[in-house]
C-alpha cells in the first residue's frame, strides 16, 4: 500500500468535505497514478492510497477504510471488474463504498458493464481533472449522508427492540395475573399489543430503510461474458 496520510477522520467515521477523504487509486500504470494522486493532494483530499492490482486493494481498503475507489479498468495483469468484485466483497453488507472506473473505452456497452458491476461512473482517460473533482466532491456529501442515515436508522431500530420487549413483557404479565378471569386488565393488554404491533412495523420499516441504503447496485454482479 502507497499512501499519504492527511487529516483523515478515526475509521468508519463518514468524510465530510476533501480534507476528510480517504481515496484508493488501483491502477498498474505508475505515471497516470503519479499524476492524479499529486492532483488530487493539491485539490486538497487527505489521503491518497495505491495499489496496483486487487490483492494490494482489498489490503488497503481494509486497513483504510477509504471513502471512495477511482478503478483502472485497463489493467494489464489484472480484470479490474474482478478487483471491483472483491473489493465489493471485503467491504461489510449494507456499508457504502462507491466506485468510479477509468477507461478509455466510453461506449454505451462499457458504460452499462461498468454501472451493472457497481461503479457510479465513468471517467474516460486521459481524465479531466475538474470533472474528477466534481465527482469526488458529490460522492462524499452522498457517503456521508448515507452514514448518517444508517445510525439514525440503527437508533430508531434499537428504540423500537425495548419498546416491543416491554409490551411483550407486560402482555406476560398479564396472562398471569387474570388467567380464568375476566376483568379490566384487558384494555391494558389490548393497548400492549397495539403498543408491540406499532413498535414491529417500525422495526420493519427501518430494516427496509437499512436494506435501501446505497440503493444495494453496488453489489451486483457483473453480467458482462466472461
Amino acid at each position: 500500500m502507497d499512501s499519504e496520510p492527511g487529516a483523515a477522520l478515526a475509521h468508519g467515521q463518514p468524510a465530510r468535505d476533501r480534507a476528510d477523504a480517504l481515496l484508493l487509486v488501483v491502477s498498474d500504470d505508475p505515471a497516470n497514478v503519479r499524476l492524479l494522486k499529486r492532483f488530487l493532494k493539491r485539490a486538497g483530499y487527505g489521503t491518497v492510497a495505491t495499489a496496483v492490482d486487487a490483492r494490494a486493494a482489498v489490503r488497503s481498503h481494509l486497513q483504510l477504510r477509504t471513502d471512495i475507489v477511482l478503478l483502472d479498468l485497463g489493467m494489464h495483469d489484472c480484470d479490474g471488474f474482478e478487483v471491483m468484485e472483491q473489493l465489493q466483497c471485503a467491504t461489510p453488507a449494507g456499508a457504502y463504498l462507491p466506485f468510479f472506473v477509468m477507461t478509455g473505452e466510453m461506449s454505451e456497452r462499457m458504460k452499462e458493464q461498468a454501472l451493472a458491476a457497481g461503479a457510479k461512473g465513468l471517467l474516460g482517460t486521459p481524465l479531466d481533472y475538474s470533472e474528477v473533482v466534481v465527482c469526488m466532491d458529490s460522492v462524499l456529501e452522498t457517503r456521508a449522508l448515507h452514514m448518517d442515515l444508517s445510525e439514525i436508522a440503527h437508533g430508531i431500530s434499537n428504540f423500537m427492540s425495548v419498546i416491543r420487549n416491554y409490551a411483550d413483557f407486560v402482555i406476560s404479565g398479564l396472562d398471569l395475573r387474570t388467567q380464568g378471569q375476566e376483568s379490566g386488565w384487558s384494555e391494558v393488554r389490548r393497548d400492549a399489543e397495539e403498543i408491540m404491533l406499532a413498535a414491529e412495523r417500525s422495526t420493519a420499516f427501518t430494516n427496509q430503510v437499512l436494506a435501501l441504503r446505497g440503493d444495494g447496485k453496488w453489489r451486483a454482479r457483473r453480467s458482462r461474458t466472461r
